[in-house]
C-alpha cells in the first residue's frame, strides 16, 4: 500500500473514528451517574456514529485496497448507502445492537475481500487482516459473555484490551502490505 495512498487514508481515518468512539464511550460509560440527559445523549450519540464511521471506513479501505480502481464504484456506493441508512437508524434509535449489527456487517465483508484477495493472489499479508478482525469479533464475544477478571476489569475493560490487540494485529498486517 503506497503512502499516500487513498486506501492508507481511509485505514488512517478508521482508526481516529476508532478512538473518538473509545474515547467519547469511555467517557459516557465513566460519567453516566453524574451526567445530565443532554450531556449522556450527546456522547452517546457521538459514540454510536463514531463506530458507523469505523464500520464505513474500515470495509471502505478494504474495498479500496483489494479491488481494482474500475470496479470500486459497485462497492462503494453500497457502503456509504449503508452508512447513510445506519445514521438515519441510529437518529431514531439508541440500542447498541443496531451498531453491533452494522459493524457485524462491516467484519464480514472486510474478511469476505481479504481473504479472497489473498486466495487469488498468494498475499499472506492479508491474512493478518483477516486475524485482526475474528481477534475483535472474539472481543465482542466476550463482551457479550459479561466475563469480567477481576471487580474493577469488568467484560468491557477485557473488550477493550482484546480490541487493542485486533488493532496492533491489523498495523502490522498493514505495515506489512506496504512493504
Amino acid at each position: 500500500m503506497a503512502r499516500g495512498s487513498s486506501a492508507l487514508k481511509l485505514w488512517a481515518i478508521s482508526y481516529l473514528t476508532t478512538a473518538v468512539a473509545a474515547m467519547t464511550g469511555g467517557t459516557y460509560h465513566g460519567l453516566f451517574g453524574m451526567l445530565d440527559d443532554v450531556g449522556a445523549t450527546i456522547l452517546w450519540k457521538v459514540t454510536v456514529y463514531a463506530i458507523g464511521l469505523t464500520s464505513l471506513t474500515m470495509l471502505a479501505a478494504s474495498v479500496t485496497t483489494v479491488v481494482a480502481p474500475r470496479r470500486r464504484i459497485f462497492w462503494i456506493v453500497p457502503i456509504v448507502a449503508k452508512f447513510v441508512v445506519f445514521a438515519w437508524w441510529m437518529s431514531h434509535h439508541d440500542a447498541f445492537v443496531y451498531v453491533i449489527a452494522d459493524l457485524a456487517l462491516a467484519i464480514l465483508g472486510i474478511v469476505v475481500l481479504h481473504a479472497w484477495h489473498s486466495l487469488c493472489t498468494g498475499d499472506k499479508a492479508h491474512v493478518g487482516v483477516i486475524v485482526a478482525m475474528l481477534i475483535a469479533v472474539a472481543g465482542a464475544v466476550l463482551q457479550q459473555w459479561k466475563l469480567s477478571l477481576h471487580a474493577h476489569f469488568d467484560h468491557n475493560d477485557l473488550y477493550h484490551m482484546v480490541q487493542i490487540i485486533s488493532l496492533i494485529v491489523l498495523s502490522r498486517a498493514l505495515l506489512a502490505m506496504r512493504a
